[in-house]
């Protein structure tokens, strides 16, 4: 779910891999990894990758805005990395 959120907030934000990359000090091939789903950041990159998307770190775990006010930090990220 991270990896469909992250591509498609980066797309809506206008940013290709390499400047979404750019921004956050990754590398493009760091992004491309990320929304293949080959990789996942850690846990201190969301709060910057989300503010580089203009949107909050749970809608790149989650993406469901009903959900976003019962879960909160103290989730596994194994659970909101579930497919």
């Amino acid at each position: 779910m991270f990896r469909d959120n992250l591509k498609r907030l980066r797309k809506a934000a206008g940013f290709t891999q390499k400047r979404l990359g750019e921004i956050i000090g990754a590398g493009e091939s760091t992004i491309s990894e990320w929304e293949s789903g080959k990789r996942a950041p850690d846990i201190e990159r969301l709060p910057d990758i989300a503010r580089a998307l203009g949107d909050q770190p749970i809608e790149l775990l989650d993406g469901d805005e009903a959900s976003a006010s019962v879960r909160t930090w103290d989730t596994p990220l194994v659970d909101a990395y579930a497919s």
